[in-house]
């Protein structure tokens, strides 16, 4: 069976026994299992079989395909066969993809040979090499010299290999062929290129090769593998493995609808959301990687998300596209690669890393350090790095410290090394928890030491002598190279009399001056063997010019610790005799004197008066000010002998040493500081000396007396302790303190014992196995000295000592190794001691270090590295955000793929949709994706251009028999059907037998002998070949003129015209031409003026639907149909949102648009119903509508034919305009068909032929023949070296295309036919369209001939109209349409009325639904579980599980959470209850045990705490329960030794009073399982609560407990409440009578469906009245009276218009804000009837008289014009909280101090770059800090706004106006003014305008309702959500007409 699916994957241990020892070794020390694809996969790769491997991004594909290859070429080199051969080919159809590919295949490569030669083995290097069109020729010439045993290359290059003599005999030993990204090759001509690439090779290659494809989501999978392997020479498929682990990959995918009404809400309004979403997203994850179908598209988003993102992160946002350079996208790509990092390991800026030298801070590691990693053996090792990377994070990282006081600042998924169930294992920051045992460094090793001279200390201010040769020979040089030293002086910026002196050697050098003078010169490290002396100016206190010695290194120790600095010198106190000891040490260094004194405390001190030693002690400490606190560790301590660095410590330890001395015996030793750095400095030290310690830290805040002084002793205080055991040892024998009180630190030289903290964690499981490997008891252990029994059972931990022994026992078993590693190793495991969250900004992290690991603040990391995946990726993406729909299942699969990369990762996608035929769409694709229906790819096959190519690319290696050429093409699947005579004909055209082709330039291109059936190559067909291969084809731009041919008008791209034939009218620079002709690269055109355009400008971008998508469309409106005529809307919509994972807006929509097409036409077309529909547009011209929903390209083909037969019924041109959902064709004025005459015009059997005719004359026929003839070689791209240029290329194209037209035989003409009807448009599927029709299968119906098309037809006949209008008149000529087709649909009177009345009761529909609305508590997070507590109230556990406490309609807390989430909300509860978020307390009917909000805790604790007698028993349970902090029944009965039943019923009782409260806790730290431990109150309860407690009245407590139960409950009865809450009737009929003096709740008979009375919250009275009065008649208020009415008010009528400043005053009163001095809607322009001049002179004049004001406001915060009266609102409203920085801070003082200013003033003054100026002025501007004061202009007479400040140029009282007015007040008189300019208007329509959410504009709205300013209901048809309109205009409008 040549096909067949891999059935059955192999475990590790078995792929691992066929792997040499040394890869299975680097493989398990590198990946912790294989991945499924690897599974099944490997296996048949090692048996030699083809294999085609279909899984998701991030799954291992790459690997699956490499390892095996990898394995067999070690084993050559082991057996050394490898000979210089290239034996795997990679092809991948990226040329990046190539790259990094090679990148990562170093990795495995280098890793197994480190791998083996540890093992004792040499193995020779595997070399790989990437080969690509960008390779230089320098690097192929060398791989002839060292050639590749992997060759990574593309399809184009392997082609030319193949022809390249010398290296395509290193292609003789091919063994393996990998293919990678299939998917993007197969279904193009770039597929079909590598399909015959691969059968040539072969033809050369000494065995069968193995093919290997590699491919995302796609299908068909059978057609793929016969793509990927072809045909054996007997003709039959070749054998093929599947391997498909699709089904693994998790999937979360939605549809995102922008707003609730896609047609009728403001296009700029729904932008805005979109951007409002995409902001949302985009801050909720890390990366998120943006898709749009076009270009344009993609720039479009960019531009508004560095708007929107302006402030924050607007570097962070890039476009990558094909049009960008391929530098830019490289960055583009490099930035999302970096980008990775925020969800790998970072940390923060002030990290320290270490390296071989000392610790650096991350951002000072450069790439020639070498940075120190943790090996195999977990020894540390210096070693390498790629690169430091930087990136900003924008989420919460964490400060971790452990008991040793090792602190790290990191990301979230920083990653630690840890042991876990006895298995070392790198554990997410996020994951870790208090108690936590991590890997830290035990010891640092020494790399290199040296003793530096203290000449390398030489301070700035010090003096140089040098020697006469070295000033004798700076003297000349300066000369040579700069004429003369006075100029050199001036060059470099110093006093030329002063320099002269000192080069003469008349007087000593200042060092700064001589480092000046060297570094200018390049000879700084030249200076030290040519100094004389260094001293000050007065040759005082000279440097001596010798090694620094150890007693220098001690005084520097005691001077860090006791010493102090002023501007004369140093000075060190304490103690005398140490005092003369340490200044012995000195002096006999330095000839300094010293002199004696006492310090402002009157403690002893000897100062040292020298500038030097300043200055020298100033550079080691590197600190200028306050050396206690801030002064840096010495680093060249790091570096010292071991000697040197006990001298140091030996003398801080005099200074600010400690000995913990208890009854004579000492217990710690360390030091004291109180500077961080010099804490971690000593702890460093130590560890380098193999001594461990923790820093502890304890906070000072106190004062005292000492002789007469008051002493403040404030700060953090650093102890660095040594830790026990050997550590002391090794510090007590090295140390060596002068203070008498530390003599008897040797005593501890002579005690044993060792570090109870050095502990190995975790590995019980390890030693019970060994121990039981080896067959010892534990009995026998205890004689051998060790019982590991509580070790084995996880109850104690191992100690380091203790394990070294049992490794030496064990040390025969299998785990022998790892035990001897783990006791010998470099960590120590360290506990987390503190946990916390804080910010991060940005973040950065090391690179592809060695063993991917590296030490950061003491821990031991892991890193970033690509290593760790072979294969490419473009960083870490947790969202893809799709705009529009992808238009396949594929396509969207594959995006979305992007997010979640790895295997087991979820796929994040969310589409936005923008209208409703989109949302279709993307719905139909969701639900197909989630249910794996891929769409089938269509395999070109029999292109004879393509084969052309390869035919003289065969030609120049060798000579060809014919039978035998046709027998290696007919191996490739896609010439697997090609006929003999089509191949003779390309051999005839290629050998010349075409002979009138030579009038035209075209020559043979090899030899062809007909007779004898042989061809070989001509002369300069390898070059031919070499520079014209590929199958992209080069596209041009066209210059558009018109007829005149004189009038340029633009240019468009070559694929917008090949769509367009004679008559189209298209828009080009906002004007519409019609198309007449081609002429070589122009495009003639006549003006079209008026006329509507049948091809939108977008079109060549578009990316079709696939058809079987669209037949799932198609099969969905079949459903949606039928239900809608089976079901209520409610329920159609509930199973939309269930089923199709839609929320209730896009179920809204869709269900809506259905109704109305049902309901307007009464027949939904489908691909089972193809509808025809007729209109006659506005020039009376019949356009008829095909409703066929197959998509474009199969519409494409339909249209033309169906278009081309109509053409020759009416004898005239007939126009289409193509869909996805259908076509439209567009006769001729004065022409009619009968629409039920026209589908037999086209069949199945006549479809390509009438194509043929159709698209003989296009210039989609001339375009495409030209890429054709430049593949097949008949137009040669380059020639001879030189390029040909399109213009040239295109003129010959015709010229050759004139004279063989019409020879339809000809390969090149056929070819052409077949890439139009089979690659651009789909013929096949077609005809099979036809062919349905043809069988019945599928229908036509026709609708009758309306004055206004059916909603399903909007979409075609606007898809041209957003080339000639805004997208905002668009969407208002598709509100015409709709609100037309609603008034059809209504046949209504001409009014609406609003009717109120109060009903005796509510109906019970409303109050259901608003109580459901109400208990739909959506649980999505962890955070929701205590939002849903707080809002419910206490619920019982098993009630979480399945609730019974709300009777109500059988409400049920979790019926709105996903299955998913149910899973976990039981370990999120208990997790909550850890953390102290919630408790379990005793509540409601019958005190049982209930979940609430800590929040809530004194509403529960004062309501039920009862009155509860404390006895012995009590008293002596809480006494325990206090002192050892809580504790499980067991524990209390064992330690109080009393019986079970009575501890219950004490615990009980206590519980009932509060004072005690019980918790579920883990059994263990590290365990999954919880108990029930009881804790005093006073220990979980937080004292904040506890004091809210005391305070709060029982009443009040009740008050809250019933209004809960009412707000989920609606209307109830006493009985109801009391039963719920508990509380005795009477008490609970008190509390009520409470409330309802309160004015918070109404008795009363509310529902029928419930006994009277009944209690319910005032509020929700209100609100379901409100719900139940309104009635609407079916009386709607005329769209033209409507529209005359507000055209009025708007000033829009001639004679509201107005001239002068009053009335422009009015025109702004009545209708602004608004624009005036830019075209944009509002503006004043179409409002005033005088010229925009004459308007730009009187607003300025009234901008003088401050009579209105240009500010910020409303959604955008655009600058608009208002009048001074309204300023307060907009102050009030739109003034923006932002923070200002220190530049904004300058331009405003600036501005305060000297405006008003100009802007370009500002940016000269304050030397800021302008769009920086601008930025801060936008931020200023937004804030209301500055407003604009006027207009100027700048030097080259350009408009420049002057800016002021608002408290100088606002009138005072508007200000003050604005501080008294409230922000609702403000928000309601804007709303009123919105509704006054716009009449009935929906909610979504108010927010979008004033820029407010809903939530803050619908309260106000009810306020107004109420205050009888607006009301209520629906009064036009054109939308269809309640409105709100003015009372006064409504009573306006129904005023009868008189």
């Amino acid at each position: 069976m040549p096909i067949k699916y891999a059935q059955k994957p192999w475990s590790d241990e078995k792929i691992l026994k066929t792997l040499k020892p040394y890869v299975a070794k680097w493989f398990k020390q590198t990946f912790e299992t294989f991945t499924p694809p690897q599974k099944y996969a490997i296996p048949l790769i090692q048996k030699g079989e083809n294999t085609l491997v279909f899984s998701p991004t991030g799954s291992g594909k790459t690997l699956s395909a490499f390892l095996f290859a990898i394995n067999w070429l070690f084993s050559l080199g082991e057996e050394r066969r490898l000979k210089d051969s290239v034996y795997v080919v990679y092809v991948s159809p990226l040329r990046a993809l190539a790259n990094d590919i090679r990148k990562n295949l170093l990795i495995p490569l280098e890793g197994i040979r480190k791998v083996a030669n540890d093992m004792g083995l040499e193995l020779p290097e595997v070399r790989a090499f990437v080969r690509t069109g960008d390779t230089p020729a320098s690097e192929k010439a060398k791989m002839l010299k060292k050639t590749p045993h992997i060759l990574i290359t593309t399809p184009e290059t392997l082609s030319i290999v193949l022809c390249a003599p010398r290296f395509r005999e290193k292609l003789r030993t091919v063994r393996y062929v990998i293919v990678d990204e299939v998917h993007e090759l197969c279904d193009n001509k770039r597929g079909v290129h590598l399909s015959l690439s691969l059968e040539r090779l072969q033809e050369i290659a000494e065995q069968e090769f193995v093919r290997i494809g590699l491919s995302a989501t796609q299908a068909p999978l059978e057609e793929i593998a016969k793509w990927l392997v072809g045909y054996g020479n007997d003709g039959k498929l070749r054998d093929v493995t599947i391997v498909n682990i699709y089904e693994t990959k998790k999937l979360d995918m939605r549809v995102i609808c922008p707003v609730r009404d896609l047609i009728h809400t403001d296009y700029t309004y729904v932008n805005t959301r979109m951007y409002e979403i995409l902001r949302d997203l985009i801050e909720k994850h890390r990366t998120t990687l943006i898709f749009t179908n076009t270009r344009s598209g993609a720039e479009s988003v960019t531009f508004h998300l560095k708007q929107v993102f302006r402030e924050e992160y607007i570097d962070q946002i890039a476009t990558h596209h094909g049009s960008l350079s391929r530098t830019t996208r490289l960055e583009v790509e490099d930035l999302l690669k970096q980008g990775q990092l925020k969800a790998v390991i970072c940390v923060s800026e002030d990290s320290k890393v270490l390296t071989n030298h000392y610790w650096k801070p991350i951002i000072e590691v450069k790439p020639h350090d070498k940075v120190v990693y943790l090996d195999d053996q977990l020894k540390l090792r210096e070693g390498t790095f790629a690169g430091c990377v930087s990136v900003p994070y924008y989420d919460k990282g964490f400060m971790i410290r452990s008991r040793l006081g090792f602190e790290i600042k990191c990301t979230k998924e920083h990653k630690f090394l840890t042991i876990r169930s006895s298995k070392l294992t790198w554990v997410e920051a996020k994951d870790l928890k208090i108690g936590d045992k991590v890997a830290v460094i035990r010891k640092i090793p020494t790399f290199q030491q040296k003793v530096p001279s203290y000449y390398e200390f030489i301070p700035e201010s010090a003096y140089i002598w040098l020697k006469e040769s070295f000033l004798k020979s700076l003297r000349a040089e300066i000369k040579s190279k700069f004429n003369s030293i006075k100029h050199f002086c001036k060059l470099i910026n110093l006093k030329y009399s002063t320099i002269k002196e000192n080069l003469n050697g008349t007087y000593p050098i200042k060092f700064a001056n001589l480092m000046k003078i060297l570094r200018k010169l390049g000879k700084e490290n030249e200076i030290l063997e040519e100094i004389k002396n260094i001293g000050t100016d007065k040759r005082k206190y000279n440097i001596p010019n010798k090694k620094i010695s150890k007693d220098f290194i001690r005084f520097l120790g005691f001077w860090l610790a006791e010493g102090s600095w002023d501007a004369s010198g140093i000075s060190i106190a304490g103690d005398e005799s140490l005092l003369k000891y340490y200044s012995s040490l000195l002096t006999k260094e330095f000839p300094v004197k010293s002199i004696k004194d006492k310090n402002p405390y009157e403690i002893p001190q000897i100062k040292f008066p020298s500038t030097l030693l300043l200055g020298m002690f100033k550079k080691l400490t590197g600190a200028s000010h306050k050396k206690s606190l801030y002064a840096k560790f010495p680093t060249i301590l790091y570096e010292l002998p071991s000697s040197y660095k006990w001298a140091f410590l030996s003398g801080y330890f005099d200074g600010d040493g400690y000995l913990e001395v208890k009854s004579g015996r000492i217990y710690s030793a360390g030091f004291t500081t109180f500077n961080l750095n010099l804490a971690k400095g000593i702890q460093n030290l130590l560890l380098q000396l193999g001594v461990i310690a923790s820093i502890r830290r304890r906070e000072y805040n106190e004062s005292r007396e000492f002789r007469g002084r008051k002493i403040v002793k404030k700060g953090t205080c650093y102890t660095v302790s040594i830790y026990g055991g050997e550590n002391l040892r090794t510090f007590a024998i090295n140390i060596n303190p002068k203070r008498e009180e530390f003599s008897e630190i040797k005593q501890i030289c002579k005690l044993k014992g060792y570090c109870n903290r050095d502990v190995v964690p975790d590995i019980g499981e390890i030693l019970r196995k060994a121990r039981k490997e080896i067959g010892i008891s534990t009995y026998k252990l205890q004689k051998l000295g060790y019982n590991p029994v509580k070790v084995e059972l996880g109850k104690r931990e191992i100690r380091r000592e203790n394990l070294k022994k049992l490794a030496e026992i064990y040390k025969e078993s299998s785990y022998g190794r790892l035990l001897e590693i783990l006791s010998d190793s470099d960590i120590f495991w360290d506990e987390i001691i503190e946990k916390k969250p804080l910010k991060l900004k940005r973040v950065y992290s090391l690179v592809d270090t060695s063993n991917h690991n590296y030490v950061i603040e003491g821990f031991i990391c892991r890193n970033s590295s690509t290593s760790l995946e072979l294969g490419i990726d473009i960083g870490y993406i947790d969202l893809v955000v799709q705009i529009g729909s992808p238009k396949s299942v594929a396509k969207g699969l594959q995006r979305v793929g992007r997010a979640g990369h790895f295997l087991h990762e979820v796929s994040k996608g969310r589409l936005i949709v923008f209208d409703r035929d989109d949302l279709v769409e993307c719905t139909v694709l969701v639900k197909a994706a989630y249910e794996g229906k891929i769409d089938r790819v269509q395999i070109p096959k029999n292109c004879l251009d393509v084969l052309a190519q390869h035919l003289v690319g065969m030609s120049v290696n060798r000579k060809w028999k014919v039978d035998e050429a046709y027998k290696l093409v007919k191996r490739s699947y896609c010439y697997h059907n090609l006929s003999k005579k089509d191949f003779l004909e390309v051999l005839r055209y290629l050998g010349g037998y075409y002979v009138h082709l030579e009038d035209r330039g075209v020559y043979r291109k090899l030899w062809y002998d007909e007779e004898e059936g042989v061809f070989g190559r001509k002369r300069a067909a390898r070059m031919i070949y070499f520079m014209n291969i590929g199958t992209i084809p080069d596209e041009a731009d066209f210059r558009v003129i018109l007829e005149d041919q004189r009038t340029t008008i633009g240019m468009i791209s070559e694929k917008f015209l090949e769509r367009l034939i004679p008559g189209d009218i298209f828009v080009l620079g906002g004007k519409t031409y019609q198309y007449l002709r081609t002429k070589g690269n122009k495009v003639i055109v006549r003006s079209a003026y008026g006329r509507r355009p049948t091809v939108p400008q977008w079109v060549g971008e578009m990316l079709p639907r696939s058809f079987d998508l669209s037949i799932e469309v198609g099969k969905f409106r079949e459903l949606i149909a039928e239900k809608l005529k089976q079901f209520p809307v409610e329920e159609v919509k509930e199973w939309l949102k269930k089923e199709y994972y839609l929320d209730e807006a896009a179920a809204n929509s869709i269900v809506q648009y259905f109704i109305e097409q049902l309901t307007y036409a009464g027949k939904i077309a489908s691909h089972r119903k193809i509808i025809l529909e007729e209109f006659f547009d506005e020039r009376g011209r019949q356009n008829i509508v095909f409703h066929a929903p197959f998509g474009r390209r199969t519409n494409d083909a339909l249209s033309r034919a169906y278009a081309y037969q109509v053409s020759k019924l009416v004898n005239a041109n007939v126009g289409t305009t193509i869909t996805d959902d259908g076509f439209m064709l567009i006769l001729p004025y004065g022409k009619v068909v009968d629409i039920r005459e026209i589908p037999p015009l086209v069949t199945s059997k006549n479809l390509i032929e009438i194509l043929k005719r159709a698209i003989r004359n296009t210039e989609l026929f001339r375009r495409r023949f030209q890429h054709v003839a430049t593949r097949s070689f008949m137009i040669l791209r380059k020639y001879k070296g030189h390029e040909i240029s399109l213009s040239k290329q295109q003129f010959r194209a015709s010229k050759i295309l004139d004279l063989i037209a019409d020879w339809e035989d000809f390969p090149i003409i056929k070819e052409t036919y077949r890439e139009i009807l089979e690659d651009v448009f789909d013929v096949e599927n077609a005809k099979e369209v036809l062919q349905w029709v043809e069988e019945g299968k599928t229908t036509f119906d026709f609708l009758p001939a309306m004055e206004i098309p059916s909603p399903f037809a909007h979409g075609t006949i606007l898809v041209g109209i957003s080339d000639i209008v805004m997208m905002e008149d668009r969407q208002a000529l598709l509100k015409e349409l709709h609100q037309k087709i609603l008034e059809k649909i209504q046949e209504a009177s001409s009014t609406i009325v609003i009717e109120r009345k109060t009903p005796e009761t509510l109906p019970e529909s409303i109050v259901l639904d608003l109580l459901e609305e109400r208990r739909t508590l959506v649980i999505r997070t962890k955070e929701d579980v205590v939002r849903v507590l707080h809002q419910v109230g206490a619920i019982k556990f098993n009630e979480i599980k399945e609730p019974k406490f709300f009777k109500l309609k059988g409400f049920n807390v979790l019926e709105s959470t996903k299955e998913e989430i149910l899973n976990r909300i039981k370990k999120w509860i208990w997790e909550l209850e850890e953390e102290g978020k919630i408790i379990q307390v005793p509540c409601l009917k019958g005190m049982k045990i209930h979940y609430i909000a800590i929040e809530d805790y004194p509403i529960y604790a004062t309501a039920y705490q009862e009155p509860v007698k404390i006895g012995s028993l009590e008293r002596k349970i809480l006494d325990h329960l206090r002192s050892c902090g809580g504790a499980t029944v067991n524990q209390i009965v064992k330690t109080l030794k009393i019986e079970r039943g009575k501890v219950n019923r004490a615990l009980k009782n206590l519980e009932k009073a509060y004072l005690v409260h019980r918790k579920r806790r883990k059994t263990k730290k590290k365990s999954k399982t919880y108990h029930t431990a009881w804790y005093i109150a006073e220990e979980i309860v937080p004292t904040r609560i506890l004091l809210k407690t005391a305070k709060m009245n029982k009443a009040e407590a009740q008050k809250q407990i019933i209004l809960k139960f009412l707000y989920l409950n609606g209307p109830s009865t006493l009985k109801e409440i009391a039963n719920y809450t508990g509380f005795p009737q009477d008490e609970t009929s008190k509390i009520l009578s409470l409330l309802e003096a309160e004015g918070v709740i109404e008795r009363g008979r509310f529902v029928d469906y419930k006994p009277a009375p009944q209690i319910i919250i005032k509020e929700d009275l209100e609100e379901l009245r409100r719900m139940a009065e309104i009635t609407v008649k079916k009386e709607i208020i005329p769209t033209e009276k409507l529209e005359a009415y507000y055209k009025k008010i708007q000033h829009l009528t001639e004679d509201t218009k107005g001239s002068t400043e009053s009335d422009i005053l009015k025109i702004l009163a009545d209708c602004g804000p608004m624009y005036t001095l830019v075209n944009r809607t509002p503006t004043l322009l179409n409002r005033v009837k005088i010229p925009r001049e004459e308007v730009e002179k009187i607003i300025k004049k009234l901008w003088k008289k401050k009579k209105v004001f240009w500010v910020r406001c409303l959604r955008e915060m655009k600058a608009l014009w208002i009048i001074d009266k309204e300023y307060p609102l907009f102050h009030k409203l739109y003034s923006k909280k932002i923070k200002i920085n220190d530049i904004d801070q300058k331009i405003l003082n600036e501005i305060r101090e000297n405006g008003p200013i100009a802007t370009h003033i500002l940016a000269r003054k304050l030397k800021i770059k302008t769009t920086k100026l601008r930025t801060s002025l936008q931020k200023l501007e937004r804030n209301y800090k500055i407003i604009r004061a006027g207009i100027t202009t700048d030097e080259k007479g350009r408009p420049a706004i002057l800016w002021d400040t608002t408290e100088k140029f606002v009138p005072k009282h508007l200000l003050k106006s604005a501080e008294k007015i409230s922000a609702e007040e403000a928000l309601k008189k804007l709303i009123v003014k919105f509704l006054k300019i716009n009449g009935p208007s929906t909610i979504d329509e108010i927010c979008g305008w004033l820029g407010f959410p809903e939530e803050k504009i619908k309260p106000l709205l009810d306020e107004l309702e109420k205050e009888a300013l607006i009301k209520q209901g629906i009064f036009t048809t054109t939308k269809i959500a309640t409105q709100w309109i003015l009372t006064e205009d409504l009573n306006q409008l129904l005023k009868p007409k008189t």
